[in-house]
């Protein structure tokens, strides 16, 4: 079964102008969509100093409530997708290669751009805060995704003609996708307090809940991969704009409800899964070609996350000194944080060694000996 499925994952479709074989398909959209979610993390962390100022020891009796529940309904709404569409993206990209390339070189590459930022980051932040090299931080994910790389790589050997199977079946059409929900409402109730995630401080927490409910959404990405064709069913437009309506709908009606009950983990699960399935359809939908915007989002999307966090936090800080509206100040401390980072991103790393950690080697501007670029 498994060599079947490596025979059919490299896609062909014909040129329009001649039937020339082209290479293998590109999800455009979803490139751009898993840059997006991690991006939306710098609006996040610039919206710490209004929302939570008391986990940054910040006094809360500045900040207007109105425009602080606004901003707060927005990060509310998007808590309920984001990191787990970023998994299930991660998982989706994960069997693609492992499909084309195998679990060496899957491995092989994970352990440099993710578990190799990882390791790098670490080090440079804690040398910069005077803290642990062991603290993880906003960085946790990559944690996480260290570890879900190396099962993947493992399960890979197994005999799993049956969960193929299986897995084929659930991703044959669009209403099949409600099997889903309730996996996915039983590692929310482990992985979840109420829509906030539980994640890592350290590499020594254990956090099995945690892991366990993002490593759900990387399994499903990696059996939509498998179930490929069912991202054109979900490129339509009824499908996609009932899904979005539809999770924010129930997105809303998880405001207030106590967390504990079975009833608040199936809805927060159908919210979630409808979300992140409009998501993948709308941007499937509208991205079908590349642009070099879209290459530029998705290069840079990854270094900019990395580094942002500071800068988010300091400027939302400055701006409400200055007496600036809360919304406005996060705002624009989001737009400010985002062109920080790509200058960081510019100077210290796109022409530079360091972004064989973020693109590899091949891909990197920078290479060694320097006549290796090309130069005399």
């Amino acid at each position: 079964m498994r060599n079947e499925i490596s025979k059919s994952v490299v896609i062909s479709h014909a040129d329009a102008f001649g039937g020339m074989k082209m290479g293998p398909k590109r999800y455009h959209g979803l490139d751009l969509l898993r840059s997006l979610a991690l991006l939306l993390g710098v609006i996040f962390h610039a919206a710490m100093p209004v929302l939570t100022p008391e986990y940054l020891g910040l006094p809360s009796n500045q900040v207007e409530i109105e425009p602080a529940r606004a901003l707060g309904l927005f990060v509310a709404w998007s808590h309920v997708w984001r990191m787990p569409l970023f998994f299930l993206l991660a998982g989706f990209f994960a069997q693609m290669v492992l499909s084309r390339r195998g679990p060496k070189t899957f491995l092989k590459d994970r352990a440099i751009r993710i578990f190799g930022v990882l390791l790098v980051f670490c080090v440079v932040f804690a040398a910069l805060s005077g803290g642990s090299p062991l603290e993880l931080g906003h960085l946790w994910f990559l944690w996480f995704l260290t570890m879900m790389c190396v099962l993947s790589a493992v399960l890979w050997h197994l005999p799993s003609h049956r969960i193929e199977r299986l897995v084929r079946w659930t991703t044959s059409s669009v209403p099949r996708l409600v099997v889903l929900v309730l996996p996915v409402a039983l590692v929310n109730s482990f992985g979840r307090n109420g829509l906030s995630n539980i994640v890592p401080v350290t590499v020594l927490d254990p956090e099995f809940g945690g892991f366990l409910f993002f490593w759900c959404f990387f399994l499903i990405g990696q059996a939509l991969w498998l179930g490929r064709a069912l991202i054109e069913d979900l490129a339509q437009a009824g499908v996609y704009g009932s899904f979005l309506l539809g999770g924010s709908l129930l997105a809303i009606l998880l405001s207030g409800w106590p967390p504990d009950t079975i009833a608040f983990q199936l809805v927060a699960a159908a919210a979630t899964l409808m979300l992140i399935f409009g998501l993948i359809g709308v941007t499937q939908a509208f991205l079908g070609k590349p642009s070099r915007l879209v290459s530029f989002t998705v290069r840079a999307s990854y270094p900019v996350y990395i580094v942002h966090v500071w800068p988010a936090i300091a400027m939302t800080i400055a701006f409400l000194n200055l007496g600036v509206d809360s919304t406005v100040a996060v705002i624009c401390s989001t737009m400010g944080t985002i062109l920080v980072s790509l200058v960081i991103y510019a100077i210290l790393v796109r022409h530079t060694p360091v972004d064989w950690l973020f693109s590899g080697y091949r891909n990197s501007w920078f290479k060694w000996p320097w006549r290796a670029n090309g130069w005399s």
